[in-house]
């Protein structure tokens, strides 16, 4: 079953304005900009990862874009679940 791991950030290192896909090790990560209602989030839409690593492999994602910045980026919650979180 796909489930989605939406993780909300706080970001020193520019965000982009629109959704944006990017690959991490082979799967997609779409990087969502800021609205009225959520900072900067990240969306991974998985199925053969538990959720652990789920959110193991964004944040590694987020330390890797981090550090190629030489910016911070903070990942402040992280929500799971059947269907994307809007």
């Amino acid at each position: 079953m796909k489930r989605y791991l939406r993780v909300r950030v706080e970001s020193g290192v520019a965000w982009p304005t629109k959704e944006t896909t990017v690959q991490f090790r082979g799967h997609d990560l779409t990087l969502c900009p800021e609205t009225d209602e959520l900072g900067p989030t990240v969306l991974f839409p998985y199925n053969r990862l538990t959720a652990d690593e789920a959110v193991e492999l964004v944040r590694h994602f987020l330390s890797s874009l981090s550090w190629a910045e030489g910016r911070p980026i903070e990942d402040l919650e992280a929500v799971d679940g059947s269907r994307p979180i809007w």
